[in-house]
This record gives C-alpha cells, sequence and structure tokens, in this order.
C-alpha cells in the first residue's frame, strides 16, 4: 500500500472511531457508568433494589428510555423499558410529566419491585441491568441467591 491509501485508511479508520462514540454515547468512559454492586438474598426472597437516576441541571426529556433487565445464567428472566416520565412519577418525588416535557434535574430513587416482581426461585447468580443511554448511565447489580 501506498502513503496515500495508508493516510486514507487512517482516516477512514479514525472517523468510523469517532462515530461510534457519537452515535453510542455509552461507549465513552464517563464517571457515570457504574458497575459491579453486589447483594446477597435468599430463595423466595422479591426482589429489592433501589433504582438511583440523577438528572443533569439541563433536565431530560421525559420520553427517555429507561431499560430494565433481570437475568440469570445469561437468559433473560424480565425485561422492561419505562420512560423517564412514569419512572419519576413511581419516584419518591412524584411528578407527573407528560411527553416533550423535560425533568427537573435532580435525584429520582424507585425500587425496582414497582417495575419488575420477582421472586428468586432457584440458587445462584443473577444481573440486574439498567441503562439510560441519553444519560450515560449504565449499571449492573450482581445478586448472589442462596
Amino acid at each position: 500500500m501506498g502513503k496515500i491509501g495508508e493516510s486514507l485508511l487512517f482516516v477512514v479508520m479514525g472517523v468510523a472511531i469517532i462515530g461510534l462514540f457519537m452515535f453510542f454515547p455509552s461507549l465513552r468512559s464517563t464517571g457515570n457508568v457504574v458497575a459491579d454492586y453486589e447483594y446477597k438474598a435468599n430463595v423466595g426472597d422479591a426482589l429489592n433494589y433501589s433504582i438511583n437516576i440523577g438528572v443533569p441541571e439541563n433536565g431530560v426529556d421525559a420520553s427517555t428510555p429507561i431499560m430494565i433487565s433481570l437475568s440469570k445464567d445469561g437468559k433473560i428472566i424480565d425485561s422492561k423499558i419505562v420512560n423517564m416520565g412514569d419512572f419519576v412519577k413511581m419516584s419518591d418525588n412524584n411528578i407527573t410529566l407528560s411527553e416533550g416535557q423535560l425533568v427537573p434535574s435532580g435525584n429520582y430513587a424507585v425500587d425496582i419491585s414497582n417495575i419488575i416482581k420477582y421472586n428468586f426461585d432457584q440458587k445462584g447468580e443473577y444481573e440486574l441491568y439498567f441503562a439510560v443511554f441519553k444519560l450515560d448511565i449504565v449499571r449492573t447489580v450482581k445478586i448472589t441467591v442462596e
């Protein structure tokens, strides 16, 4: 390959990498990405975990999706997508918002059992995952059931 071909290849690869980070903000390494929280439960216990989402000063659209899933051994047990407006309505702040409105800045916490109702029926390792890609929030919670 000549110098022009190598330079062109370098430019194309650079544009591709920048494009990935622009269109998939969750790939960026930020302080909002937290993984590997853990808690223990017993067989028969209900899924019980509080999801806390911090909204920045400029707010976020009420229609912003939040993806939540519970899995065991790589198989999804249940998954839900709720929007920020519904999440805030379920939170301890209990603000009612309609689509197109902005969720004001602040912290909003919701017990996961309000979204996914599940009682652990087997011992083993479970994983609770939730993400708000627009806010660069990705959380993985490992649950050990004994």
